[in-house]
């Protein structure tokens, strides 16, 4: 039978030993986080609240001004690192807690684990309904503002629950169940709340001594780099929630790179008539320093949603369309949006939309490359998913000359421990002829943030430059939101509802590759390679001595500069510059012949070079 005892905080525990005990007593929360409850999977299964350790005590922030204040009763679960323990050196769990406020509240508490057999529905049974055999029954409980604490007793489990590595334990606690279920001011309801100690405790520590605690893997931020530190603008709740859905594109018709993203969010007030989902739409307009505010917001009719977004300019006037894919049934829109935001649904044909689906898939080719120099192609791709959590790790595998991954793993660059929260968009950030890697990861124990994985690839040629996140990351966006000729990144928060903005420095470190030998006798801008081209073409260029001042640059046959590849001075050497066929905003260029421009020291020489359709 599942058991559960509520005790004062008077009675004293001194005839158990401590098997494993956090008690913050090294000011921090030593992988413990805090994250709203009742959520599952999706961006809210990371919503973390803000906490900090003072004396020992670790204190949560659940106020309205971080609920939100709809609905803000708080609701927190506390979810501890990996433990990496058997089961079986533990029969209860303790806390001790207290919230901060005027007033006890009415509320419940339960217990929930996640173990090797769950792991795909974290604190659930995977084969049953919620709160069923991997998790104690939610009892009611009144709140005081005095110290209390709870044991969960977790003797007489089967040995599915209760047995194996235990991965987790996670403590749900309902601060305010609000009862009379009459809206309340944000004055009337909990605003933070405290946890003292939380231990592990059974019969068997008695023999194994007390176990130390696990130990904790934390993700370095905020290294010094190309990117200046994020910067959030808040639009609307949920932007960006299906799988980081968002393009950058100019909306409005004034040269500047605007936001439009799919987003989940209930509709405030009356819902329209024929309104189903929550799922909808937002236009966030750019004023041209790469500061973001919401513009307009609309809601889909269909059932499911949107799947995806993509912006081309799909009828050669100029002005990118809007590529609308949607879960339902396959269905493609296609949108043309006018300066004053009014979107019309334009009639596509079926070759269109065959043509269209291929583009989206297409864009999956510039997550791949070859990473490793041996000529194949590879791709990096989640290590394991979880159905809540969503992907976890990050590796690098080898795709087949069919296109199909392949299982074998060369190389592990990060494992379950790290959470990954976008694509890998795969991109040359500094414009120096070599793909880099970014994406949005991290755990609850670190937190989230922007990687940036300089030179990409099996061999970085740099260290990661890493940025900490205030909130969550959906999808990254490269695109130059601020027209100063460099790619900034716009990061995709659902969490929060909004977008983080890494505005480009201009003063990264030269990541070229330079092929090892002798170095050259004389300056040589070479011939491309393979030309035509498609995807990618490289460009050589030998240089016999140091360049203070190099530029390459390419253009199309009007003369009007499509990409900056490289920007800055150069060693001596042979250098291979890779143009992925792109253009500063993330598009694919069309078919045709291009010009790549080399000035060194004031010296300047043209080639062509053509990519195919």
């Amino acid at each position: 039978m599942l058991k559960i005892a509520v005790v004062g905080c008077v009675v004293l525990w001194s005839s158990l030993a401590e098997a494993v005990k956090w008690d913050f007593d090294d000011g921090t929360m030593q992988g413990w986080s805090a994250k709203r409850a009742l959520e599952w999977g999706g961006p809210n299964e990371f919503y973390l609240f803000p906490g900090e350790v003072e004396d020992g005590v670790w204190k949560v922030d659940v106020s309205p001004s971080v609920v939100g204040k709809r609905d803000p009763a708080p609701n927190a679960v506390l979810i501890s690192y990996t433990i990496g323990y058997d089961s079986h050196l533990f029969d209860r769990v303790r806390v001790r807690f207290r919230t901060l406020h005027d007033r006890p509240t009415a509320g419940r508490v339960w217990l929930a684990w996640t173990n090797e057999h769950n792991l795909e529905v974290p604190g659930r049974d995977p084969e049953g309904p919620p709160e069923n055999r991997f998790s104690i029954p939610s009892i009611d409980f009144a709140y005081t503002t005095e110290w209390q604490e709870v044991e969960f007793s977790l003797s007489g489990q089967d040995e599915i629950v209760w047995a194996g590595l235990l991965r987790d334990i996670r403590l749900h606690f309902v601060l305010d169940r609000n009862e009379a279920e009459e809206p309340r001011s944000v004055d009337e309801v909990v605003g933070h709340f405290e946890i003292d100690w939380i231990e592990l405790t059974g019969p068997e520590e008695r023999s194994q001594g007390e176990l130390s605690r696990p130990h904790v893997e934390y993700f370095h931020f905020d290294d010094p780099g190309l990117f200046a530190p994020p910067v959030f603008y808040p639009i609307t709740p949920g932007l960006g929630h299906r799988l980081g859905s968002g393009v950058l594109t100019d909306l409005d018709g004034d040269g500047d790179l605007d936001l439009f993203s799919t987003r989940f969010a209930p509709y405030a007030g009356d819902p329209p008539s024929g309104y189903r989902p929550p799922w909808g739409w937002v236009m966030a307009l750019n004023d041209g320093s790469g500061s973001f505010e919401s513009a307009r917001i609309g809601y889909t009719q269909d059932v499911g949603g949107f799947l995806n977004v993509l912006a081309r300019d799909l009828d050669g006037d100029g002005q990118d369309e809007l590529a609308i894919f949607k879960w339902n049934g396959g269905e493609i829109e296609v949108w043309s949006i006018g300066a004053d935001l009014q979107e019309e649904v334009l009639t596509i044909s079926s070759d269109d939309r065959e043509a269209l689906w291929d583009l989206y898939y297409s864009r999956f080719d510039s997550m791949r490359g070859d990473f490793d120099g041996d000529g194949q192609q590879e791709i990096p791709v989640e290590l394991q998913r979880n159905s809540f959590e969503g992907n976890m790790g990050l590796v690098v595998k080898r795709l087949s000359a069919e296109g199909g991954l392949s299982e074998e793993v060369l190389e592990v660059l990060y494992d379950e421990h790290l959470f990954l929260r976008s694509w890998v968009v795969v991109r040359d950030l500094n414009a120096d002829g070599v793909d880099d890697w970014v994406f949005v990861g991290g755990n609850r124990a670190s937190g989230f943030g922007v990687f940036v994985e300089w030179g990409g690839g099996l061999n970085p040629t740099q260290e990661e430059e890493t940025h900490r996140l205030a909130g969550d990351g959906t999808g990254v966006l490269p695109g130059d939101v601020d027209d100063d000729g460099d790619l900034d990144l716009v990061v995709l928060d659902s969490a929060l509802g909004g977008v983080h903005v890494l505005k480009n420095s201009g003063g990264g470190q030269p990541t070229a590759v330079m092929t090892a030998g002798a170095v050259p006798t004389q300056y040589r801008l070479g011939d491309s390679y393979p030309n035509p081209f498609n995807p990618a073409v490289v460009i050589p260029l030998d240089l016999a001595t140091d360049a203070a001042g190099v530029s390459l640059t390419v253009y199309d046959v009007l003369g009007r500069r499509v990409r900056q590849l490289w920007q800055g001075s150069l060693r001596a050497g042979t250098h291979r510059f890779t143009w992925d066929g792109l253009d500063e905003v993330d598009r694919d260029v069309a078919a045709g012949v291009y010009l790549y421009r080399v000035e060194v020291d004031g010296r300047v020489e043209a080639k062509k070079t053509t990519k195919l359709p």
